[in-house]
């Protein structure tokens, strides 16, 4: 289940109504996040890959909310991956 900010107040969406339509997603998905964000933690990452149908979750140890510049690369690769990975039909 996917959890409310790390201090207890829901975020400021609607969130209910956004995790309630994951399950519908339909294209290849990759959800990235970092073991060090101190906004959301790690396991909400983890329950938005599993409420989307065939995700993945790439968890990048070290890596805060940002996404620093010398990862740029590796997520570029994973997201190209992944990308390739969709039907040709919703290309």
């Amino acid at each position: 289940m996917i959890r409310a900010a790390p201090d207890g107040r829901s975020p400021p969406w609607p969130w209910p109504e956004i995790v309630a339509r994951l399950g519908s997603v339909g294209v290849p998905t990759l959800v990235i996040h970092g073991t060090d964000d101190p906004l959301i933690p790690p396991a909400c990452g983890a329950d938005t890959a599993t409420s989307i149908p065939g995700a993945e979750f790439m968890l990048i140890d070290g890596m805060g909310h940002h996404l620093p510049a010398t990862l740029h690369r590796t997520v570029a690769d994973a997201i190209d991956r992944v990308a390739k990975r969709t039907p040709p039909n919703i290309r």
